[in-house]
């Protein structure tokens, strides 16, 4: 009895929210990853918009690790399954993010730094384009054993973004658990500073001991600082079933036998303490923060702040400067001239390169002409 009062996570007073309102407010995934947060998740992206449409779920998020590989699969997932509702069915938001690691300096390469994990979320194009900006750069110039951006990177790009302080890797979670309150506040303090009322303090609750002290002192801080609340699960797969297959997945990351045990050190391996990674249901959520329904209420303002927007565009090519002489026919059709010229520009470089061109090469030219134009790619060449 002891040992469970000690485990048991104290929650400081909160404002006052009916709990039947918890019936009527819905609870969405803000924290979520897919296949594309490479062999570290087993979702699959139509598998999860299936799972949200399936529990009437408004919205989805999909916040990968440091990549948005899955963002124009997600929008498409999303958007098929909105094309195919029936009348009078509420259409799924896609909500688009990232969970950069956000380190001290992201070109030092002179030791390891991993930084820590923050989940940013796009309000809008704009602000998917940001994140796209920082995603780029921490795999072009922040690599070193992970994709990795710094806190001037987020300055630079932070319009139009939401931030979620993430799960215990994150900096104001792990700095309680590792260096100390007061440090856990001034990054809590910074983060708000940059972000003002679009920073939410991020609650999980896996059933794990280390969890539960940091959202003792994480609710300190968000009621110290006014900084609303959210809960989130932190999603690796897609059903709790799933949870042998996902540790298969990290043992091949890890290249480690299932058998090792997990933990840290020599003799262990890495490995999540639990089964509740999964994509819970609205229920299971409800049940699981029925003592902090606020965190459950604070989620339907988050995706109302974010926009739905299009990434799907017409493929953009250059337009280059065509010789009147090509035109000599005043054709109206400006593909059949821009092939002609590339006819020509062709020509010209075979009897540069071959002297003397051979049947089978001006075959083959015809050829790689004609499969041009059939794409209307001339532009590209």
């Amino acid at each position: 009895m002891a040992k469970e009062a000690e485990m048991k996570e104290e929650v400081p007073p909160q404002p006052a929210v009916d709990l039947g309102v918890l019936e009527e407010v819905p609870f969405v995934h803000l924290h979520t990853h897919s296949q594309f947060s490479v062999l570290q998740s087993t979702s699959r992206i139509t598998d999860l918009v299936k799972a949200a449409a399936a529990d009437n779920m408004p919205a989805l998020a999909l916040t990968d690790h440091a990549n948005m590989m899955g963002a124009f699969h997600f929008i498409k997932a999303v958007k098929k399954h909105n094309t195919e509702l029936k009348e009078g069915k509420d259409k799924l938001k896609p909500i688009l993010g990232c969970e950069f690691f956000v380190c001290e300096n992201h070109r030092d390469k002179s030791r390891r730094d991993d930084g820590y994990q923050m989940v940013l979320i796009a309000k809008n194009k704009n602000g998917y384009q940001n994140i796209s900006k920082m995603s780029s750069i921490a795999y072009t110039d922040g690599f070193y054993y992970v994709p990795r951006i710094d806190k001037a990177i987020v300055e630079k790009y932070k319009s139009d973004l939401i931030v979620l302080t993430g799960n215990l890797y994150g900096e104001i979670a792990s700095k309680i658990l590792n260096v100390g309150d007061r440090q856990a506040e001034e990054a809590l303090v910074w983060w708000q500073q940059q972000f003002g009322e679009d920073l939410y303090v991020e609650l999980m609750r896996h059933n794990q001991e280390d969890e539960k002290r940091a959202n003792k002192v994480l609710l300190e801080l968000s009621k110290k600082h006014n900084v609303k609340i959210i809960a989130s699960n932190n999603s690796y797969y897609t059903t709790k079933d799933e949870a042998n297959a996902h540790d298969i997945l990290l043992c091949v990351k890890e290249g480690e036998k299932q058998a090792t045990p997990i933990g840290r050190g020599r003799g262990y391996r890495f490995g999540l303490p639990n089964q509740e990674y999964y994509f819970k249901s609205q229920q299971e959520m409800k049940s699981l923060f029925s003592d902090l329904p606020q965190a459950i209420v604070n989620i339907e303002e988050v995706i109302n702040k974010v926009e739905s927007y299009e990434l799907a565009r017409e493929v953009l090519l250059p337009k280059f400067d065509i010789p009147p002489e090509f035109d000599t026919a005043n054709e109206l059709d400006p593909i059949k001239i821009e092939n002609d010229y590339l006819g020509h520009l062709t020509q010209i470089g075979a009897e540069k390169r071959y002297k003397i061109i051979a049947p089978e090469i001006q075959e083959r030219i015809d050829f790689e002409l004609k499969v041009i134009r059939k794409q209307v790619i001339q532009d590209i060449f």
